[in-house]
């Protein structure tokens, strides 16, 4: 998608107390602003999908597409007016036929942005909904009565979805330590190694292999407080599970199978965290982990 920036000077028509068209040099120079923004962030969706789907990015491409059709109204409404000032006034003919040239251009660019951040947004399983009817006028309606289905039982109304995707900033994740009792836990291998998933995604899968980025807080088991996180930091955590993994191994374990815009509580023994050692000052030897983590990408 070409991108020519324009920001035309509009000085022939602040002169005027009401444009014909009701629209005025900032709405011009806002609409300009935006419809030349919007290929660069379309751009960088499209580039990320997995991490824009988690983010809920679907419903800011459709936005997006929303705001692009109001950008070229505004200037194709400049455009009459600017046709207009040049046909009343010669002498500024030639500045304003330069700026109507650019600015048709411009209104090009914005439907088209429309029309791609429509289809980003589709890509991403965002749909439009569709409008519901207008109401009864009451004048000349057949009365509404319920429908009942082919059982004889009235339709249900659906309910929203109950398990909506996460923020990536990672500020669904828990800040105190899971009860470790809960049943959901289940163990993974022979060494101890515990998980429960809060929330299970839907996008791609970790693997063994795989190279994610993860939103995390760490727990210490003994006294319950937490030793680190990455909530709400301006990049989540990129790490490599395997087969030479960046991670401690009961969170390169521990992370494999869950599947993008999942939550999940990580139980590490010591033995696959850092064992006798320990770290530092945050981590004593020996010390029992754990992680409530959120995948965010699969790369």
């Amino acid at each position: 998608m070409a991108v020519t920036p324009f920001r035309p000077s509009v000085c022939v028509l602040e002169a005027r107390d009401v444009p014909v068209t009701g629209v005025t040099p900032a709405q011009v120079f806002a609409a300009i602003d935006f419809v030349n923004a919007t290929p660069a962030v379309l751009k960088y969706f499209d580039d990320n999908l997995d991490l824009a789907r988690a983010g809920g990015a679907g419903r800011a491409a459709l936005s997006a597409s929303d705001l692009n059709r109001g950008a070229a109204d505004t200037l194709s409404k400049f455009v009459q007016d600017a046709r207009e000032v040049a046909a009343a006034n010669p002498a500024a003919a030639g500045t304003l036929n330069e700026l109507i040239a650019s600015s048709s251009a411009l209104v090009a660019q914005a439907n088209a942005n429309a029309i791609v951040a429509e289809a980003l947004a589709n890509r991403l399983g965002t749909v439009r909904p569709t409008p519901p009817p207008p109401p009864p006028t009451g004048v000349g309606d057949t009365p509404i009565v319920p429908n009942p289905d082919q059982n004889g039982t009235t339709p249900v109304t659906p309910t929203p979805p109950t398990n909506p995707v996460p923020p990536a900033d990672g500020s669904q994740i828990t800040a105190t330590l899971p009860l470790l009792t809960d049943p959901g836990f289940t163990a993974v291998g022979t060494q101890g190694l515990r998980v429960k998933d809060v929330r299970v995604g839907e996008g791609a899968v970790a693997t063994s292999t795989s190279s994610v980025t993860v939103r995390y807080r760490g727990f210490l088991v003994s006294n319950g407080t937490s030793f680190d996180n990455n909530v709400g930091t301006s990049s989540p955590l990129s790490a490599v599970l395997g087969p030479t993994p960046t991670v401690i191994q009961g969170f390169a374990q521990g992370v494999a199978g869950m599947k993008v815009g999942g939550i999940r509580d990580i139980d590490i023994p010591s033995e696959l965290g850092y064992g006798a050692a320990g770290s530092g000052t945050s981590i004593p030897p020996n010390s029992r982990l754990v992680f409530e983590v959120q995948l965010v990408s699969v790369v």
